[in-house]
């Protein structure tokens, strides 16, 4: 039953990726977590955007800021309208940065802030959200064809001596009218 739920989760999550992939592939859409602390003064921005078919994860921290802040959280919704542009298939830059077949990681420091980005492109996450529910069709047809063939639903083994009770596992068989 918690595979059942697991895969349908993962279905609904699947058709989303794949709305919002569609739906925002020139926009640059998400929201930003701001993170003050007045007393010790750092602070940290994180960033949740989807961009030209990637989820994109980056924060960055810092110290001694030029003003003072007040310890406080704040989320704001960030959207903007560009043209996408081709991304190199393999790369590295001078940087650090890591580009390959869409994914990308940097991180680095200047002065006294740091920061770390990360981006995977929606065709990845679309296949891992795709792998509970391939399995719970794989699962359908094999017993399906199970059945049809005389055999228990739950191990396969063959049910022509024994049609009410499988002897290898005790799964009991319910009779279908035809």
């Amino acid at each position: 039953m918690l595979f059942h739920l697991a895969a349908a989760v993962s279905l609904a999550l699947l058709l989303a990726l794949v709305v919002a992939w569609i739906a925002y592939f020139d926009v640059e859409r998400g929201f930003r977590r701001e993170s003050e602390n007045a007393p010790a003064r750092t602070g940290r921005v994180d960033w949740f955007l989807l961009d030209r078919g990637r989820l994109i994860w980056s924060m960055s921290l810092w110290n001694n800021p030029p003003i003072a802040l007040r310890t406080r959280t704040r989320y704001r919704w960030h959207s903007v309208d560009r043209a996408s542009r081709p991304r190199p298939l393999l790369a590295r830059e001078d940087d650090g940065t890591v580009h390959a077949l869409g994914f990308e990681f940097s991180r680095g420091t200047r002065g006294s802030n740091t920061w770390r980005f990360v981006a995977v492109p929606c065709w990845s996450l679309a296949g891992l959200l795709l792998i509970l529910p391939a399995l719970q069709i794989r699962w359908f047809f094999v017993r399906r064809r199970r059945r049809r063939h005389g055999r228990c639903r739950v191990c396969g083994y063959d049910l022509r001596a024994t049609p009410d009770r499988c002897p290898e596992c005790g799964h009991a068989v319910v009779a279908v009218n035809c």
